[in-house]
């Protein structure tokens, strides 16, 4: 569905134009996002589908936030000596690789992207030479951090999706041990479907 709103202006709009949007599944953390009213002349830069570009590119790093804080809550627990589970290992790998990936994007992508914007903005000498810049920087950051094929783009959100799921499961077994601390057996099958 993210994919849909960059190919506004490409050859594969016309297959999206057949499907039909299925909000059902987002959540309100994946659906959310800022919007802003622009007004006449920046209008001119900030159009509807660059805003909506953005906001994709938002929605993208905010979601990955919501992860790593979702992987690193159950970490205290680990710290402290009240939990040492097995499964703690592998949350400290999806933390790793979430880290990691924000890191990528952020410092690896955006910044130098935006760094270069800046230094070439400089040189610019009418409106058309912005939106040019603009419009390459905001598609560089775009495909730079794997928004723009929709193949990496569904393998990304269910890699996070997954670490998701799994800090769930994490949680409930979390709560069941502490429970259950008097030697009681826990099942795991149970703790799975929430």
């Amino acid at each position: 569905m993210l994919f849909k709103v960059i190919t506004i202006e490409t050859k594969l709009e016309e297959v999206y134009k057949k499907e039909k949007e299925d909000l059902r599944g987002l959540t309100g953390i994946e659906a959310f996002s800022f919007d802003y009213c622009v007004e006449w002349p920046v209008s001119l830069i900030l159009s509807r589908k660059v805003l909506t570009n953005y906001q994709l590119l938002f929605r993208h790093l905010f979601y990955a936030k919501h992860v790593e804080r979702r992987l690193s809550s159950g970490i205290m627990e680990y710290k402290r000596g009240v939990l040492r589970l097995p499964f703690h290992a592998l949350r400290h790998r999806m933390l790793h690789f979430v880290q990691n990936l924000q890191y990528y994007m952020m410092l690896e992508v955006i910044e130098p992207s935006w760094q270069e914007l800046s230094s070439k903005m400089q040189q610019v000498t009418n409106v058309d030479d912005v939106l040019k810049l603009h419009n390459e920087f905001l598609s560089s950051c775009l495909k730079d951090c794997m928004l723009t094929d929709p193949e990496l783009l569904d393998v990304g959100h269910k890699m996070l999706v997954q670490c998701v799921r799994f800090s769930n499961f994490l949680q409930v077994i979390s709560s069941a041990c502490v429970m259950f601390r008097g030697g009681y057996r826990i099942s795991v099958r149970e703790g799975c479907n929430k």
